[in-house]
């Protein structure tokens, strides 16, 4: 009796074990599953950081005032190639923020709701006063 009381006692823990370590792995593959998704998520994004995109879309448009104000007190004439790359700069980053899907939580803040169509006014100014006479 003793040695089939061992045999029970040893299946009962080899059992338990068993089902503690496949309760362990079953975690495992959800937390595995879980960051496979986040990553898939974020590569099909393609997103970009919103610090990023704001800061150079701050430094295109600081480019862009510089240059305007370089030709405004200028007496030299009007350097209009580097006014229009300056504004297709800009207006590329003006893009970026606008399209980009890392920014749609940025989108719903009411400063950047009075900002943006400020930057586009801006942006259409500088195109018609940019076209050829």
């Amino acid at each position: 009796m003793p040695a089939h009381r061992d045999s029970r006692r040893y299946m009962l823990w080899l059992a338990l074990g068993t089902t503690i370590m496949a309760a362990a792995m079953a975690v495992l593959l959800v937390l595995q599953f879980t960051q496979q998704q986040a990553i898939r998520k974020s590569a099909d994004l393609r997103s970009d950081s919103i610090i990023a995109l704001s800061f150079q879309l701050e430094r295109e448009f600081l480019r862009l005032r510089q240059a305007v104000d370089v030709n405004a007190h200028s007496r030299l004439p009007i350097d209009l190639e580097t006014l229009r790359l300056r504004s297709d700069i800009f207006a590329s980053r003006l893009q970026l923020m606008q399209d980009t899907p890392s920014t749609i939580a940025l989108q719903e803040r009411s400063e950047y709701q009075s900002t943006i169509p400020q930057l586009v006014a801006l942006l259409d100014q500088v195109d018609a006063a940019l076209l050829p006479p």
